[in-house]
């Protein structure tokens, strides 16, 4: 590791670029990133999130998010936030 450069000590998840303020320079912060076009398709946490909830309604329609503690029968961006050890464990169980 080069000495001059800043060494992130942690690193978070917050909502938005604004949240991302209050956290110091050796904090890692990271946020959704809004849809967006790149190349002619959509790209984005959104569009992510959409993706595989309806990829994994598609091949286990029975599913109930809920059962693994979410607020809804579904993975919303909050979610991949605030729930992100959950989410991380449903999106592995059930990759695409």
């Amino acid at each position: 590791m080069n000495p001059d450069e800043v060494q992130f000590t942690e690193i978070v998840f917050v909502h938005s670029s604004k949240e991302a303020d209050q956290f110091g320079e050796h904090v890692l912060v990271v946020w959704p990133q809004e849809n967006y076009q790149h190349n002619g398709r959509t790209r984005g946490t959104q569009y992510v999130v959409y993706r595989h909830n309806e990829g994994i309604r598609r091949r286990f329609p029975d599913i109930d998010f809920r059962d693994y503690g979410l607020p809804e029968n579904k993975i919303t961006v909050a979610d991949a936030v605030d729930n992100w050890e959950v989410v991380r464990e449903i999106w592995r169980k059930y990759r695409l």
